[in-house]
């Protein structure tokens, strides 16, 4: 599924901290099937190193933006609708 857009609510979610919603409109911003690692974006961002950047990972992942399946993070929507 193609994300071709930040939603508001996202951008906006208070439970996040700013840091961790910039990756979060950077890894919507990457192409559909696109690979982004920690690494990365440590090295794009302003978000600190890859320790942090881990850190607001899981802090998507906890405010359900992220799941986890091994080694790998898939984007998904915590707002669906219903």
């Amino acid at each position: 599924m193609q994300w071709p857009w930040l939603p508001a609510e996202w951008g906006q979610d208070q439970r996040l901290a700013y840091p961790a919603r910039g990756v979060l409109a950077e890894l919507v911003a990457t192409a559909p099937g696109g690979e982004m690692s920690v690494e990365r974006l440590a090295a794009v961002g302003a978000w600190g190193d890859s320790e942090a950047v881990e850190e607001h990972l899981v802090a998507l992942e906890r405010a359900g933006y992220l799941v986890r399946e091994g080694e790998c993070w898939y984007l998904c929507d915590p707002f669906p609708l219903t």
